[in-house]
């Protein structure tokens, strides 16, 4: 997605490595950076795995899914609703 308050995130884990739980916490990682940027509002993730192994692991991740099914939004929660409806 095109916008400066959206944060596209991919994720991909070699086979070597699934099931680890790798994906996961560099995911929280990655979080941790984005969510302190007061512009960033949502984080989005896109599945482009035959497996939706990506969507698995965001929706463990507290994600949900976006109007298109390969499509995974979570808001920042350091943000509030009344900031998010300004």
């Amino acid at each position: 997605m095109k916008n400066e308050n959206i944060a596209d995130i991919s994720l991909f884990t070699s086979e070597k490595y699934q099931r680890q739980g790798y994906a996961s916490y560099a995911l929280n990682l990655i979080e941790q950076i984005l969510f302190d940027d007061p512009n960033i509002i949502f984080t989005t993730i896109t599945d482009m795995t035959k497996t939706k192994i990506s969507s698995k692991i965001a929706l463990k991740n507290g994600y949900t899914i976006y109007d298109r099914e390969n499509v995974l939004v979570k808001v920042n929660p350091n943000k509030n609703l009344e900031e998010l409806l300004e």
